[in-house]
């Protein structure tokens, strides 16, 4: 799976080539790479003492711009809000994150990138045999509707 701004083979239902075109712009400003784990989130992590001590399920895990997991993880820490990402990523930079700041259309971007993995990642379980329940089924449309909210 890409995050250069290639389009996405199983999420061609999503496809926005300003969106790929943006990410292509995005990653060649910003050069730096890291190993992500691309699905970081409360039910993934552990926590002693107030602080994370264990990242979990690295099942999804790439090599991309640091600015990439600190937007998806805005989005999952943020109740998949804006307001509250926002506030992530602030209080991320405060404690002296690494990634870059983001502006507002660069979190919105990054956001729909997660949606758009997301939606491939679901289809290709589907694929495999993966059955949803109705819990499931709902989240996903709601990602999806999210998805095309944040268009800018």
């Amino acid at each position: 799976m890409t995050t250069y701004g290639d389009p996405l083979q199983d999420a061609l239902e999503l496809d926005d080539l300003a969106l790929d075109r943006w990410l292509a712009e995005f990653h060649a400003r910003h050069p730096l790479r890291h190993p992500l784990h691309g699905d970081y989130y409360t039910g993934n992590t552990l926590a002693r003492d107030g602080g994370i001590v264990a990242v979990l399920d690295w099942d999804e895990a790439f090599v991309g711009a640091p600015e990439v997991e600190l937007a998806a993880a805005a989005l999952e820490w943020g109740d998949d809000e804006l307001g509250p990402s926002r506030e992530f990523v602030q209080a991320y930079h405060e404690a002296g994150g690494t990634a870059g700041e983001l502006d507002e259309e660069a979190l919105a971007q990054l956001i729909r990138h997660k949606l758009r993995r997301e939606y491939a990642y679901f289809h290709r379980a589907v694929r495999a045999g993966v059955r949803h329940d109705a819990d499931d089924l709902e989240y996903h449309r709601d990602r999806v509707a999210l998805f095309h909210e944040l268009r800018p």
